[in-house]
């Protein structure tokens, strides 16, 4: 009878160990989950600004008006011509 207990109580032992691991490894599952959505809503956010930052317009509105580059002009411009390396 005392062989039977033992058994039935180890047994319990161990139920209630893999329930606690269980239950251990299902919360830090949930945080990953948790921090991979933040992770990937911050993205789509940093990706949506950069599409904004990286517009032709603004960022000659940017050149023009915050640090005054102008367009050279034509005769200011040069065409550099790249010849092949002899071998």
């Amino acid at each position: 009878m005392l062989v039977l207990f033992c058994v039935g109580l180890g047994l319990g032992w161990i139920h209630i160990e893999t329930k606690t691991r269980e239950i251990d490894v299902a919360a830090r599952t949930a945080r990953a989950m948790e921090i991979h959505t933040r992770h990937a809503e911050r993205l789509r956010v940093l990706e949506a600004e950069r599409a904004y930052l990286r517009r032709p317009d603004r960022i000659r509105d940017v050149a023009i008006g915050r640090l005054g580059l102008v367009p050279p002009p034509p005769e200011k411009v040069h065409e550099i011509v790249v010849r092949k390396a002899p071998p």
